[in-house]
């Protein structure tokens, strides 16, 4: 086994999912005969992401200084193309889903080599992992809203919502031009002439969970792609950026997430992120009211 941060990475066995009646569920282990190649694996991702996103900085930060103890485990996956995060017992999950809010250890099934030549948003090793990480974050606090509340656009629950947004606020720190929209399946690619496309259209849409984000900066939306927008979050104002929009439509769900995680959000705030930064937004708004103090910026 090795750690890092907080994080324990443990390649003895296999996590093996499948389905069962719909539902990805672990059905068993197997042992894997290189462990010491998975682990060394991992630690390259997780380290390198360290060292380079800021938005992975602070996750994997606030997750260890506020675990309460609770252990997060990265461990082998095999099944479906996926990344799951289980926590053990009730503690993960708020009072609203029947939880003890005391938080649990938890374990992340993911494997780096399903994702390294995948392609598509979101599907780095990095942002798969830190996509699980966010799940971690809020299960070792205890405040996973467990009940799979509906969102809309596809983006299946609260919890995935807040995943797939600080997922995308990496992705877009490391300066990809590919961000996830919502929770789908990545069915489709940018097309080739996207880089000659900027200059007329910040978000080129190419799938129905994907968008190109503009390299620069957000500027406001053209009226063509604020029309492809408004089918999947709904009509705003002309004139606001995708960052805005998203705020627009799901502030009340971003408020929730400042106050249950103000530590975490306050740094977040802090990223450029080359303008794709709604927790900004939801914090300049004083969605939550006074917040204590942020603790200090991780460095590198």
């Amino acid at each position: 086994m090795m750690t890092f941060r907080g994080l324990t990475i443990d390649g003895r066995f296999w996590h093996v999912y499948g389905y069962h009646h719909g539902q990805l569920m672990h059905v068993g282990n197997e042992a894997n005969p290189h462990p010491h190649a998975y682990e060394a694996d991992v630690l390259r991702v997780v380290s390198q992401a360290w060292a380079t996103n800021p938005v992975a900085r602070i996750v994997i930060a606030r997750m260890a200084a506020r675990a309460g103890g609770h252990q997060v485990r990265i461990v082998p996956y095999r099944g479906p193309l996926n990344a799951v995060t289980d926590a053990a017992g009730m503690g993960a999950f708020s009072a609203i889903a029947g939880g003890t809010g005391t938080g649990a250890d938890v374990t992340v099934a993911f494997t780096p080599g399903l994702y390294r030549h995948r392609g598509g948003a979101g599907n780095s090793p990095a942002s798969t992992l830190v996509h699980e990480l966010v799940h971690s974050l809020r299960e070792t606090r205890g405040h996973d809203t467990g009940i799979r509340i509906p969102m809309g656009a596809n983006y299946d629950n609260r919890e995935e919502f807040y995943a797939v947004t600080i997922q995308s606020m990496f992705d877009a720190a490391t300066g990809s031009v590919l961000l996830r929209s919502n929770h789908g399946e990545v069915r489709s690619q940018p097309r080739r002439d996207h880089h000659n496309r900027f200059a007329q259209d910040p978000f080129d849409w190419v799938g129905e969970n994907q968008f190109v984000f503009n390299r620069g900066q957000e500027r406001p939306l053209e009226p063509g792609t604020q029309a492809i927008l408004n089918q999947v979050f709904g009509p705003v104002p002309a004139g606001r950026t995708q960052a805005d929009q998203l705020f627009s439509q799901y502030g009340i769900q971003l408020a929730q997430l400042v106050h249950e995680e103000p530590d975490l959000c306050q740094l977040l705030a802090q990223v450029n992120c080359r303008g794709y930064n709604s927790i900004a937004i939801a914090l300049a708004a004083n969605v939550a009211g006074p917040l204590p103090p942020p603790p200090p910026m991780p460095q590198p």
